[in-house]
């Protein structure tokens, strides 16, 4: 995953990345980092500069190939009324056109450990958080332990196997 979490900075600090943001009239991830609860506790972080972008991952290695989830947790200050009666609505949705683009960024990236993302989940977070959170939920194939041990599986050679006719037939006897 250290290949992915590099290329998922370096694809984020490019200027055509940046540059669809700003086309959008939206700033750009100003932060990237792996999740451990910015977004609920911010006291126990430094200053994060928002929009932010925090990732966090797990692998499962009882299939195979073995599968990694990628959670994506989307910071985004929301200053403005999204409600109806708000003044300036459209500035305020924004943030769902932040979440459209960086969807469609994150969908291109692919390492050699790592397949093309696969949405699987995505939604608004409810807990208590200092600024408006969306997570979205990828999935994709994983290579990049190849030999970690598959539970369930017994590998090995058979040598000299020998096999006896009539055994079913002994028993009724």
């Amino acid at each position: 995953m250290n290949l992915f979490y590099k290329k998922l900075i370096a694809t984020f600090k490019t200027e055509k990345t940046k540059d669809q943001y700003r086309t959008a009239g939206i700033k750009p991830p100003q932060f990237i980092d792996l999740y451990a609860g910015q977004d609920v506790i911010p006291e126990k972080f430094e200053v994060m500069s928002y929009p932010a972008l925090l990732v966090d991952w797990s692998i499962d290695h009882k299939v195979i190939p073995p599968i990694a989830t990628i959670n994506f947790h989307l910071c985004y200050e929301q200053l403005r009324d999204t409600s109806n009666l708000g003044k300036n609505t459209a500035e305020a949705l924004k943030f769902i056109d932040f979440i459209e683009i960086t969807d469609c960024i994150l969908k291109t990236i692919e390492t050699q450990h790592t397949g093309k993302l696969d949405l699987i989940a995505e939604g608004n977070k409810l807990d208590d958080t200092v600024v408006d959170v969306y997570d979205i939920t990828y999935q994709s194939s994983y290579s990049g332990k190849l030999n970690a041990p598959q539970t369930g599986y017994v590998t090995g050679e058979i040598e000299n196997l020998s096999v006896r006719k009539g055994l079913y037939a002994k028993l009724l006897d």
